[in-house]
């Protein structure tokens, strides 16, 4: 139990870049604009797959971004005026181009060749990741009749499948001396363990290891073949599949976006981020202290848990609201009605010595968020 309870508020983390937002069409000077518009809640949810108000924060907190491919080295950061700049070198340490990315513009200046100045289309503000990636597709590739996909500049009518922009290692300087590398590595095997059974997963692996001020602080994997997701990060453990996702399991249907190295990174420094700071308005120590049982692992979980756990509010709390939006808010609405109906609070969480009723609640919500305790052997990733 205490596993399936640590690992929920790790699955809070996993909406980066499953949630949205939604844009306004920006007022013309000199004009009036158009009448303020209401909306259901229904209505005010973003399309999956885009990226929110969190992952743009997220995003601001990098210090800065080095993609490593075979031929180049793309080292990005942004300025105090928040323009993305993104500076290749090749192999040689020569630099070869410069990419600056505002709000409304792009500007890619190569050594050789003429200038690119182009207006920001990608449908997206700017994010360091897409910024690297940018710049060494305009590197590699071209300008040669650029099209915009899935946010980037790439060449249009080229022949066969688009050259793979990402990096072989990703290495994200994060704030308060938090980094995370992220090595690719192809026709790997891992050691796992899913669902009480050891198996070996083949081929692609991506595989992530946070520090803190140069001490390992927690790891992460993703297996783009079998889809599936694992992570070890302080207090945080768990694992997402398929099945895991599944609509049968209330899942949003699979993965709603391409997982790649910048998100394994940002997930990875995600949980240690809000495993570790609580929200503003949790409750007190005293406050804690008093509904929790003297001893025993129930005392240790619940002490873990109260600060970061109101599960009171319409659609998901911390720290599950990146899950609003998404296919996992029915599970959350569907905890709060029943904590209503039984008169429960943040208070009553896993707790079996006061009211059972309430801990049918919440285990409603677990069935949408629980794993298999699959694990697997970081030496191998």
């Amino acid at each position: 139990m205490k596993t399936a309870i640590v690992s929920a508020i790790a699955i809070g983390a996993l909406a980066i870049g499953i949630s949205a937002q939604n844009r306004s069409a920006p007022a013309v000077p000199g004009q009036e604009g158009p009448a303020v518009r209401a909306v259901t809640p229904d209505e005010g949810r973003a399309e999956p797959g885009k990226k929110s108000d969190t992952d743009y924060w997220f995003d601001s907190q990098i210090v800065r971004l080095t993609a490593q491919y075979d031929d180049a080295t793309v080292t990005t950061d942004r300025t105090n005026d928040g323009v993305v700049t993104s500076n290749v070198t090749d192999a040689n340490g020569n630099g070869v181009a410069r990419l600056s990315v505002r709000s409304a513009v792009l500007q890619y200046a190569p050594t050789v060749g003429e200038p690119l100045l182009a207006a920001n289309d990608g449908g997206e503000r700017p994010t360091l990741d897409v910024a690297s990636r940018q710049a060494y597709g305009l590197w590699r590739d071209g300008r040669t009749r650029l099209t915009w996909k899935n946010g980037l500049m790439r060449p249009g009518g080229a022949s066969g499948p688009l050259r793979d922009l990402e990096p072989r290692e990703l290495h994200t300087e994060w704030a308060h001396g938090l980094t995370a590398h992220a090595s690719r590595k192809f026709n790997a095997r891992v050691r796992v363990r899913i669902k009480g059974q050891d198996t070996v997963y083949s081929g692609e692996v991506v595989s992530t290891r946070l520090t803190r001020d140069g001490v390992e602080i927690g790891s992460s994997v993703w297996f783009p073949a079998q889809q599936t997701f694992m992570w070890s990060v302080g207090r945080t453990k768990g694992s997402l599949s398929p099945e895991v996702l599944s609509t049968a399991n209330n899942g949003p249907g699979g993965w709603k976006f391409n997982v790649n190295l910048a998100w394994v990174n940002i997930q990875t420094i995600a949980f240690q981020h809000f495993s570790s700071n609580p929200p503003a308005g949790a409750p007190a120590a005293a406050e804690r202290a008093a509904c929790r049982p003297r001893a025993g692992v129930l005392a240790r979980v619940v002490d873990f848990f109260a600060p970061t756990l109101h599960a009171n509010e319409p659609g998901c709390d911390f720290p599950f609201v990146w899950l609003n939006g998404t296919g996992y808010e029915p599970c959350c609405n569907r905890h709060d009605l029943c904590f209503v109906a039984y008169g429960c609070n943040w208070k009553t969480w896993w707790m079996v010595w006061t009211n059972w009723r309430c801990d049918v609640c919440n285990l409603i919500a677990f069935s949408c968020f629980s794993y298999g305790g699959d694990t697997w052997n970081p030496g191998d990733a």
